[in-house]
């Protein structure tokens, strides 16, 4: 008697054995199915591969040969995502018509679940025994309805628990390709407004450089006309170099400027005058013109621009080790009236740590043109002046035209020579 006890004990124990060694099959295959099509759903980011990979996953781990997923916009009331598989033409119509209107239809996505729910609505072919419609968001709305298995095994309480937890990871793959297209698109966007900005900025950018350009040549205008009154206007020569220099000195934005007239008997530059603390105390003195990158600029008839001058191996250094003066940066443009050598016209130290340009070099230089022709006037109107006009008319005037003696057009018609 106890034998059979015994046995029968063994056998429940086997039967439970069995059962849970099932149970464990079961759960093992569920867990197995979750992480893979979660995996591989999960790995993407665009929303129709998500939902192909998404069917033939599922499709695959429960044994299944037709199957379909579809998504609409519940405002527009378009498809936006469709998979069929294993469906004729025919079927392939009706589940885009029959799945569209049960999910634009509250009343018809939530009664249908079960095969006899599918079979009494007859919006889907009759090969899909099994439908789960699901809510994206609030924009957007699906279903998937899948077939018989192969096995023609039904469809039990724990597969439709897992295949509500996979839809639910679906619905999060989804969200999250929803939202990587809206900020592509964004981005998208993003970069069509800034090529639209940066061809704005372009077009912007060219009509400032425009005003630039027209604001320079206002300025050289108002300059050449500034300097052209005073030449035309101031008789004495020191004076008027002496405005010639405060001139550059404010247009160029430098600390110094200075005129050099060119001795070409004792091949000598004299500092005729100068504007800026230091520049005044070198007055009247002087330096051998083939020295310095004055001697350069007169010798090469070329204005030099040195923003460097202590690396600069023509730079005369004496003036600067005497006066204790540093020379940073220096423009150099030559005085030359045709053939004509009269000296160089100098402008230096760039204010606020800032470089000489071309800008300042054409200033300069034309500003140079109109020195040297003025000071080569005034020494044929001193001649003349001294060798004819003070001796055979006076002191006072000049015959026949009038003019003064500081005019800057001498009269000439009345020497002897003509």
């Amino acid at each position: 008697m106890d034998h059979e006890k015994e046995l029968e004990h063994l056998r429940n124990s086997l039967k439970q054995s069995e059962r849970t060694e099932t149970e464990l099959d079961r759960r093992v295959f569920y867990l197995k199915t979750l992480y893979d099509v979660s995996k591989d759903i999960f790995g993407s980011i665009e929303y129709e591969a998500i939902l192909k990979n998404f069917l033939l996953m599922t499709m695959g781990n429960f044994g299944v040969s037709e199957g379909f997923i579809l998504t609409a916009n519940v405002h527009s009331k378009e498809i936006n995502g469709f998979v069929p598989v294993g469906f004729q033409a025919d079927d392939i119509s009706l589940l885009r018509t029959g799945g569209s209107e049960i999910l634009l239809s509250s009343d018809r996505a939530t009664s249908i679940h079960k095969k006899a729910d599918l079979k009494s609505h007859g919006l889907l072919p009759p090969s899909i025994i099994c439908a789960f419609p699901f809510t994206v968001d609030t924009g957007c709305s699906g279903i998937m309805g899948l077939g018989t298995k192969l096995v023609d095994e039904t469809y039990n309480r724990d597969d439709e628990e897992l295949l509500h937890t996979l839809v639910n990871n679906l619905v999060v793959a989804l969200k999250n390709a929803r939202y990587f297209k809206e900020i592509k698109n964004l981005n998208r966007e993003l970069q069509e407004k800034n090529i639209q900005l940066e061809t704005a900025l372009s077009k912007l950018k060219a009509y400032l450089k425009k005003i630039e350009i027209k604001d320079n040549r206002i300025r050289m205008l108002n300059l050449y006309q500034t300097v052209s009154s005073s030449l035309a206007y101031i008789g004495d020569l020191h004076e008027l170099l002496t405005t010639i220099v405060s001139i550059v000195t404010s247009e160029l934005r430098c600390e110094e400027s200075s005129v050099l007239l060119y001795d070409e008997e004792n091949n000598e530059f004299e500092f005729f005058t100068a504007f800026g603390d230091s520049g005044m105390n070198y007055i009247s003195e002087r330096f051998p013109a083939d020295k310095g990158i004055a001697g350069r600029a007169l010798r090469e008839r070329k204005t030099q621009v040195v923003n460097d001058v202590q690396r600069d191996p023509d730079f005369f250094r004496s003036f600067d080790d005497e006066h204790a003066f540093k020379t940073k940066s220096l423009i150099a443009a030559p005085l030359i009236a045709g053939e004509e050598l009269v000296g160089v016209l100098n402008a230096v130290n760039k204010i606020e740590n800032k470089l000489f340009d071309k800008e300042d070099d054409q200033i300069l230089s034309a500003i140079a043109d109109e020195v040297a022709l003025a000071v080569k006037n005034t020494r044929l109107f001193e001649f003349v002046v001294e060798s004819y006009c003070k001796i055979k008319q006076g002191l006072n005037s000049c015959k026949g035209c009038r003019r003064p003696l500081k005019s800057w057009t001498p009269c000439v018609r009345h020497l002897d020579m003509l």
